[in-house]
Order: structure tokens, then sequence, then C-alpha cells
């Protein structure tokens, strides 16, 4: 199942980090958000986060920067990734 199919209507970010060979795609709700894997034979990992778990995840795969970075182009409220984001 795709991530969107998970998170209708909300905006995808795809990323690759150096911690795993799939490429990662991240959703993110107003209280976390969804990090997937798409594995090499096309299948999907879905891991459905807190907020703190959330974080936590995107800074084990080295993503935290990038994806704040790109959920503020994206105008979306960086706080919910991170409240101390100015």
């Amino acid at each position: 199942m795709q991530p969107t199919t998970l998170a209708q209507g909300l905006l995808e970010h795809e990323f690759r980090s150096e911690s795993t060979q799939d490429l990662v795609i991240v959703v993110i709700f107003s209280d976390g958000g969804l990090i997937s894997y798409r594995k090499a034979e096309g299948k999907f990992v879905h891991t459905l986060n807190t907020s703190a778990g959330f974080r936590r995840k995107l800074v084990d795969l080295g993503l935290y920067d990038e994806v704040i970075h790109s959920a503020s182009k994206s105008r979306i409220e960086t706080e919910l990734i991170d409240p101390t984001f100015a």
C-alpha cells in the first residue's frame, strides 16, 4: 500500500538516507508522522510515529534537517515537527 493511500490529502516528501538503501517517504501529521520505506521490489514498510518518535527516527535516518527544510519550503507548519523551530 502506498503512503498516499494511508495519508490521503497530505503532502509526502521523498528522501534518500545513508542509513538505508530504501527510498524514505515522509508525511507530516499534526501529532507525529508517517515514515515509509520503499523496498527494492516495490513493497512498502510503514511506521506511524508520535511527535517524539517521528523526530527521533528522522534524526536516526540523518534526515531531520532535510525534512524541516522541505516542510518549511512547502509551508507546512514546522512546529509540528519541532516546537523550537524558529
